[in-house]
């Protein structure tokens, strides 16, 4: 009977282990955006979003810096609304406005590496990259997704590989226009 008593605080420490994350926070309604250049973290530490446009039109900026002042861009401009609602839900928008099914749909990714440094997303085929919308919630306000692009910088001739990437319940601010 004493060996089986030794055991129990065994099995309560791996019990009460198992319920221990890992420290991150998983709040669901933590807003996020991040992804790699070329295989290095980027985490931005300063977001905005805003939606622009009216019923003939939506266009979703993205605009993400890292403490390093390195800068992506996100665009989507949607013109063709499906059922009355733009960016449809995991439909990936190449950034290759001719590999869209609708040509309506065009999207864009930018770097800023610098002041003087900018690396933009060009070149044909599927290959050059996407943004998907996942999650769009109008009532609150936020929107998420994944994207992935090739972006060149014309001066230098530098390419860069920007993979795994990911926006989480980013808040937007809602623009209307009258064109």
């Amino acid at each position: 009977m004493k060996p089986t008593f030794l055991l129990v605080p065994y099995f309560v420490l791996i019990i009460l282990c198992m319920g221990c994350g890992d420290g991150e926070d998983e709040n669901p309604n933590t807003a996020s955006f991040t992804c790699k250049i070329d295989g290095r973290d980027f985490v931005s530490n300063q977001v905005e979003s805003m939606l622009m446009g009216n019923q003939d039109g939506r266009r979703l900026d993205i605009t993400a810096v890292a403490p390093s002042g390195e800068t992506i861009n996100l665009l989507i401009s949607d013109n063709e609304a499906i059922d009355g609602v733009f960016f449809e839900l995991g439909r990936k928008i190449y950034l290759d406005p001719f590999q869209n099914t609708a040509l309506d749909v065009v999207g864009l990714g930018t770097i800023f590496l610098s002041e003087t440094s900018v690396a933009i997303t060009i070149g044909n085929g599927k290959e050059v990259g996407y943004i998907m919308v996942e999650n769009f919630d109008a009532s609150r306000k936020t929107v998420g997704g994944s994207f992935e692009f090739l972006a060149s910088n014309i001066q230098t001739g530098d390419s860069y590989q920007i993979t795994e990437g990911k926006f989480v319940n980013l808040p937007f601010t809602e623009v209307q226009t009258n064109d």
